[in-house]
């Protein structure tokens, strides 16, 4: 039996060795909206903003004793 060996693709690089657990990436093209790490970031504070003032306005319903902003 003869061997062939597999010429690789210059765009794929080295495999990891298996041992130091280390896995090869893999970059896909995907469909779909492509969403920034700074939107992520805006909308994240947006919604913890919107947590927090939801929480304030049930609590006031609720009754609570919450003392004012104060003003500058």
């Amino acid at each position: 039996m003869s061997k062939v060996k597999r010429r690789r693709k210059s765009s794929e690089g080295p495999m990891p060795v298996a041992g130091a657990g280390l896995i090869r990436f893999f970059e896909e093209e995907t469909v779909g909206p492509k969403i920034g790490p700074g939107i992520v970031v805006i909308l994240c504070v947006a919604v913890i903003i919107v947590v927090v003032i939801s929480l304030y306005m049930s609590a006031l319903q609720a009754g609570a004793n919450i003392p004012s902003l104060p003003s500058f």
